[in-house]
């Protein structure tokens, strides 16, 4: 994420449409650094991933869909910030609980909710949403959705959904039953003119770019400090790198190589970058029809320590990329959950030696580049990986 410095506006430190929503809502704009505030009212410039042409598509389905629905249009219930340890903040909701064993959420909206046409929203269009095919494939496990009063909702499901909480009450967006009703083929809804509950709605879309401006019916429409944002279309990243170095982008969720370049001249002044995008991912559950050596964990993890993750984030993301954890959590922020302090971060160099050893004792053999079991080479059975080389006059070794 970027920021552009001369708006002065503070964002919550992480990628997103509904976090830029949360940002422009909770903070109000400020003027340059002189003092001047003729810009104060201008439209936040931003750039989502969206190149040209836009094609107005603002269903929250659609795979095409455009980033501004997302959170500044239509919402979830409550926002979850994965930075952060922190307990979720309502939008639509206000309050929820579970039952003892987990299957049933009982939700309290906030009362004297708006759609942005002006019609109420309430507690019958979220039991509605829920319930929409879209929202509720097949396996879902949502056994019903009631609403017992304008401002109280009732989730029943078939199994505990203590661990899909955020799916559920975090990205689950809420739509107006008066309009969803009669959309029955959601899937090719384009949505040109949509009907939300967020701070934001459409009011042009070209095909350079598509302008959002401030809801009058938002509940929060008075906390609003942005009243307009301008997605623009940009090719490719160089591109819109020029465009931060130039003042001309506020806002993007890109990988910037070479930061002091665009934060040099003092018009963008802060950058957030990934913690580590390096995964290695595997079919390893036979039950479930994966074949090859890659079901045995010995080779999961070979491969593992055989990854030199440091000459990655060094060639591949400039050394701006942090440590990654193999259980996925966010240092340091989750260090409590995390069971065995050995297993706290990946390994980042490549350990040919242990990578051989596990093998070993798993009963691979080396023959001659690649390691065998039972005559058959690491990677020769279908759906399996490439074989597998362990390198002893390199650093590193190929999977």
């Amino acid at each position: 994420m970027i920021r552009n410095g001369k708006r002065r506006i503070a964002l919550t430190a992480i990628a997103g449409a509904s976090v830029l929503a949360l940002g422009l809502t909770a903070c109000g704009t400020g003027g340059s650094d002189d003092g001047n505030n003729a810009d104060s009212d201008r439209a936040l410039r931003v750039w989502a991933g969206s190149q040209t042409p836009i094609t107005a598509n603002y269903n929250p389905f659609a795979p095409t869909v455009l980033h501004g629905a997302l959170g500044p249009i239509y919402e979830p219930l409550f926002f979850y910030n994965k930075t952060a340890d922190s307990e979720p903040v309502g939008l639509i909701g206000d309050t929820f609980e579970y039952n003892e064993d987990g299957t049933v959420i009982t939700i309290a909206i906030k009362p004297d909710l708006k759609w942005s046409d002006g019609e109420p929203l309430t507690a019958k269009d979220v039991a509605f949403s829920f319930k929409y095919e879209a929202n509720n494939p097949e396996g879902n496990g949502l056994v019903s959705a009631e609403a017992t009063d304008d401002t109280t909702v009732v989730l029943t499901y078939s199994s505990a959904q203590y661990t899909t909480e955020f799916q559920r009450l975090g990205s689950t967006y809420i739509l107006p039953e008066h309009i969803w009703a009669d959309v029955t083929d959601f899937a090719n809804f384009a949505n040109e003119e949509p009907v939300g509950s967020g701070a934001y709605v459409v009011e042009k879309t070209t095909s350079e770019s598509y302008t959002i401006v401030a809801n009058e019916n938002f509940r929060d429409a008075d906390k609003l400090g942005v009243k307009k944002v301008q997605y623009i279309a940009v090719d490719n990243n160089q591109t819109a790198q020029d465009l931060l170095a130039a003042g001309e982008l506020d806002w993007t969720g890109m990988f910037i190589p070479n930061p002091d370049d665009v934060t040099g001249n003092g018009k963008i002044d802060w950058i957030n970058t990934p913690q580590d995008p390096t995964v290695l991912y595997t079919c390893s559950n036979a039950e479930l029809g994966c074949t090859g050596p890659q079901t045995d964990v010995a080779v999961r993890q070979a491969l593992n320590v055989a990854i030199d993750r440091a000459t990655i984030k060094d060639k591949a993301f400039v050394g701006l990329t942090g440590d990654i954890s193999p259980t996925y959590a966010l240092l340091p922020r989750d260090e409590k959950w995390v069971a065995d302090p050995a297993n706290e971060v990946s390994p980042q160099e490549a350990n040919v030696a242990e990578a051989g050893a596990i093998l070993e004792a798993a009963g691979y053999t080396k023959d001659g580049d690649f390691y065998a079991k039972d005559g058959a080479p690491l990677g020769s059975g279908r759906n399996s990986p490439t074989p597998v080389r362990v390198e002893t006059s390199s650093s590193s070794s190929a999977a």
